[in-house]
């Protein structure tokens, strides 16, 4: 069994042992076995080079945690004290033309902003990477909204996933764009999203996406990629979603803080 978060990130102003605390922690806590593989993916954007700098050991961890990696250059392992695992897996975020975002599961080399939305959909493809379209608070509103259900019409399940996050608030209707690609097959995968700013490492993990899979030990993030590519494979979601009013300080407050420095690379 896999919990995964499907979407998070490191940010400069991030403690970064407590993202590796926070992130499995929140996991942990939807687990339903203890046998249950505990993972995230790690989404750098441009400029960042989070995963790589973990795995050549140029960031450090926590007291009491190492972190070892095969062979696949896309997977890294981190164990802490007692049982305590997580699988990371490298991705990337990229920001379409059309200013929408896309995520490269299972990519460590960087793919180009810019592209069309089709455009980056190949990239990925040709990464082998699997790409996944996450929601965020306005993104898929208006003419990007009916741009995204036209691309979508034509998409076959296993060919990508729409991402769902724990910034969609709780209580409110589902976005017509979650609701469409889900009719046309379209696996949503959970994951956390969190922003920019000190203190929101700790979101990392609080909204995942669960599958009754196993990953192959050797090459989990090649594995990961057969899985999602699989349109028979059910995902179901455990966590939680902000509420209205957290959702909208967590947004409100990212709106108004300057954007991150665009080489955003951990110290050594």
């Amino acid at each position: 069994m896999l919990i995964i978060d499907i979407h998070s990130h490191c940010y400069p102003t991030y403690d970064l042992g407590q993202w590796v605390r926070a992130t499995h922690a929140n996991l942990a806590r939807w687990a339903p076995a203890p046998a249950a593989v505990l993972a995230v993916v790690l989404a750098d954007g441009a400029g960042q080079e989070y995963f790589r700098a973990w795995r050549s050991g140029r960031c450090a961890l926590p007291p009491g945690w190492g972190m070892s990696a095969d062979d696949e250059p896309e997977s890294l392992r981190l164990a802490g004290p007692g049982a305590q695992r997580l699988l990371v897996v490298a991705g990337r975020q990229i920001v379409t033309v059309e200013r929408l975002e896309v995520l490269a599961i299972g990519v460590c080399d960087l793919i180009a902003n810019g592209q069309s939305f089709e455009g980056t959909l190949e990239a990925i493809r040709v990464a082998a990477g699997f790409p996944v379209v996450p929601w965020a608070p306005g993104k898929w509103l208006g003419k990007r909204g009916r741009m995204l259900r036209a691309a979508l019409r034509g998409a076959a399940p296993g060919g990508l996933a729409l991402g769902d996050s724990a910034l969609r608030p709780r209580g409110l209707p589902k976005p017509p764009g979650l609701l469409f690609g889900q009719r046309q097959g379209l696996a949503v995968l959970a994951g956390s999203g969190p922003l920019p700013g000190a203190g929101e490492e700790n979101q990392s993990g609080c909204y995942a996406a669960l599958g009754d899979i196993e990953l192959d030990v050797e090459a989990p993030a090649a594995s990961l990629r057969a899985h999602l590519a699989n349109p028979a494979l059910s995902w179901r979601s455990v966590g939680h979603r902000n509420g209205i009013l957290t959702a909208a300080r967590r947004w409100t407050t990212h709106a108004r803080r300057p954007a991150p420095p665009a080489a955003g690379r951990p110290s050594a």
